[in-house]
């Protein structure tokens, strides 16, 4: 019984991290896919050129004062 709990929690913890290692790779593959997909971007956001590159701007500074210590 303990065998089956413990890999049980085991299977669980390699689920979590696995979801969340996918989750961090698309947090930075996300703004990139702005090059392959502009065009739809820009039809299903409903905004002009000029408000997706302030929002692109904003993205970066955002990210990178969390970088920051």
């Amino acid at each position: 019984m303990s065998n089956t709990s413990n890999a049980s929690k085991n299977v669980r913890r390699f689920l979590l991290l696995f979801a969340l290692g996918i989750a961090y790779g698309f947090m930075y593959v996300m703004p990139y896919m702005k090059s392959s997909f502009y065009d739809q971007m820009i039809a299903a956001m409903g905004c002009t050129n000029a408000q997706l590159g302030s929002l692109m701007t904003a993205y970066c500074m955002s990210r990178r004062a969390a970088c920051s210590p």
